[in-house]
């Protein structure tokens, strides 16, 4: 008899889960930001289609974006029944997602739990509370849904021997009473990936802001040999990039157009295009198979030229979203992007040039800044003209070098939750800025790309269908509201 597993995020806010280097929240109707996709957790669907292959019976549910109650998350899971239950868990939602543990503990004691909380991995055995982890049979701390199928066949068998091979894993032992950390795994290669469980996704709930039609994330690689200080990819996945077959994706994209009807994709990479002979190959097979699709990724300004981004725009590419992070070349230096003002400019244009939209991700906040480097980002903001953006204030990752620094040289402006979005980053800086000072920035930088009048002018002149109209309006009052009617926590 196959066992059941239920697969889940649970109940509570909308975030960006199964991934340790984010903790955004991305709630269309109560997120800051003018719009937000909501992230279908490819994570919990590629888990379950290895489980699946491997003789388990999987279930997803996605509590938050079906806008359930804990009440109906616990009525859900009694009519279910499951064997085994595999959680999602958030650092900046742990206590509430705990509570829906609490409940399948109570419904199911002998049931199995597991966690997925990759950002667990950045914190030594010391520091992790063992009464957390005590919920649970064990925790995945590996960006790595295949490892489920070892850690589930272990733990259906109650073999303690087995549990202690699976890679990426964190657990108590009862008979040691010892915190049992368990090797992490070297980044993996994803020739082997499966086509993820997306039958068992409700698709319609994952549509793209713009025009409300559904949109699938696909994973095309994993890790990033990048150095940026305050990044979150080199200790978590690792500095070698992974990519998958270029064959392994044109599958996946095939299957959500001929079994799902999903035209609209976001291909999941650290950095899309910085392998540029494997992002060539890959649009000219997108155009030589006749695939007629909308796609959109990450990128980096020093990775992308003419000849790449004409390709790019031909294979149906509409927007690529570029971790511009500063416009202060000392910022720039600092955090060692890699990138300059000028690399920045350039893709901006050369995007521009051929029609692909660009989303400017922007970072303000961290230590050395005062208004003279703020200032400059955001006239490099105004000069780039960006279509969309998004400004976050600093938020030091434990397990990063700007956390390092940080906890060595300025504590005190290190907020005490750390690592989450949620909480709003750091509360200043160390040239005297306050996080009342960084809000405002963050709302200035924000109301000059949305409100200005050629931008306004720009983003209707962009609308190509009554459903971008309803859309582009409705998120337009949202941000409105958010900007000059909600008041935001500076302290």
């Amino acid at each position: 008899m196959k066992l059941k597993v239920l697969l889940f995020n649970p109940p509570g806010k909308i975030l960006i889960r199964g991934e340790g280097r984010s903790d955004s929240e991305t709630d269309p109707l109560t997120s800051p930001a003018a719009a937000k996709w909501i992230y279908p957790p490819m994570n919990l669907a590629y888990g379950a289609a290895c489980l699946r292959t491997n003789g388990f019976e999987p279930i997803i549910r996605d509590y938050p974006a079906e806008r359930k109650t804990l009440e109906e998350f616990e009525a859900d899971i009694i009519k279910l029944a499951p064997d085994i239950c595999v959680t999602n868990m958030n650092p900046s939602s742990e206590a509430q997602d705990l509570t829906a543990i609490q409940i399948v503990r109570k419904n199911f004691p002998r049931g199995k739990v597991v966690a997925c909380a990759p950002y667990l991995a950045l914190y030594d055995s010391p520091e992790v509370s063992v009464e957390m982890v005590k919920h649970f049979d064990a925790i995945l701390i590996a960006e790595h849904p295949e490892n489920l199928v070892p850690l589930l066949e272990a733990l259906s068998r109650n073999n303690n021997e087995q549990l202690k091979s699976v890679e990426g894993l964190l657990y108590w032992d009862d008979k040691t009473s010892l915190l049992i950390k368990t090797k992490y795994p070297m980044p993996g290669s994803l020739e082997n990936l499966p086509l993820p469980a997306r039958d068992l996704l409700n698709n319609s709930l994952y549509v793209r802001p713009d025009n409300g039609r559904p949109q699938a994330l696909i994973q095309t690689g994993r890790g990033c040999p990048s150095n940026c200080a305050f990044c979150l990819v080199p200790p978590l996945t690792g500095k070698v990039f992974t990519l998958r077959p270029v064959d392994s994706v044109i599958e996946e994209i095939r299957d959500c157009l001929d079994n799902h009807g999903i035209e609209q994709f976001f291909f999941r990479a650290d950095t899309f295009s910085i392998n540029k002979t494997w992002t060539m190959e890959f649009c000219q097979k997108i155009i030589d198979s006749g695939l007629k699709i909308s796609w959109c990724a990450n990128s980096r300004a020093n990775t992308v030229d003419d000849d790449l981004i004409v390709l790019m725009r031909k294979s149906g590419c509409w927007l690529l979203a570029f971790g511009f992070e500063s416009g202060c070349p000392e910022t720039l230096r600092r955090i060692r992007k890699g990138n300059t003002v000028a690399d920045n400019e350039k893709a901006r244009r050369i995007c521009l040039e051929h029609g692909i939209k660009v989303h400017g991700q922007y970072i303000i906040g961290f230590s050395w800044e005062g208004k003279e480097e703020i200032e400059q980002t955001f006239e490099h903001i105004r000069r780039m003209r960006c279509d969309f953006i998004d400004v976050q204030i600093l938020v030091p990752y434990k397990g990063t070098v700007i956390y390092a620094e940080m906890k060595k040289e300025c504590p005190a402006l290190m907020e005490k939750a750390l690592g989450s979005k949620m909480q709003g980053g750091v509360s200043g800086t160390a040239k005297g800025l306050t996080k009342a000072d960084l809000i405002k920035y963050q709302r200035q930088m924000l109301r000059a790309t949305y409100l200005s009048l050629p931008a306004l002018l720009r983003r209707v002149g962009g609308i190509r269908s009554f459903a971008e109209l309803k859309n582009y309006t409705r998120y337009g009052i949202k941000f409105v509201t958010n900007q000059f009617f909600t008041k935001t926590i500076s302290k």
